[in-house]
This record gives structure tokens, sequence and C-alpha cells, in this order.
């Protein structure tokens, strides 16, 4: 399937995993996260868990947003 015809997830999801070496429950959280950012046009994880393309409720959409930014990125990641 061509990028341009998958849905925005997707299409971010196959741009990004070249160069992204966590595990796949982290990298969706990213993906998830980045898009719902450009969307919302806020960083206030209280308002995005209510619009973020995850699975679960508002509290676990929440808990899994404060998991992912209190996660220690690799370094070989942004050296």
């Amino acid at each position: 399937m061509n990028q341009l015809n998958q849905p925005p997830q997707e299409s971010l999801f196959a741009a990004l995993r070249p160069f992204f070496r966590i595990d796949q429950r982290r990298f969706t959280v990213l993906v998830a996260l980045i898009l719902t950012l450009i969307q919302q046009r806020s960083v206030v994880l209280n308002n995005l868990k209510t619009t973020i393309a995850l699975a679960g409720s508002q509290e676990t959409r929440y808990q899994r947003l404060l998991r992912f930014v209190q996660f220690l990125l690799p370094e070989e990641m942004y050296l």
C-alpha cells in the first residue's frame, strides 16, 4: 500500500521506525503522541489524554503518557 493512502498513524509509524530503536510499546506511544501534539497544539498531558489514539481509559492513557515522558531514550538515539 502506498504511504499516501495509509492513515497518518501508519504512515508516520513506517517513516520513523528505522530511526528509533525502542521497543514496540514505547514506539507506539511516541507515534500517537507526535500526531496528538500536532493536532492539539498542546503539550499538556492532561489535555492530550482525551484525544490520543491509544487504548484504555483516559486515566490509563494519562499514565502511559507519564511513563513515556519519564523514559530515558537510549544514548545512541541522539548522538
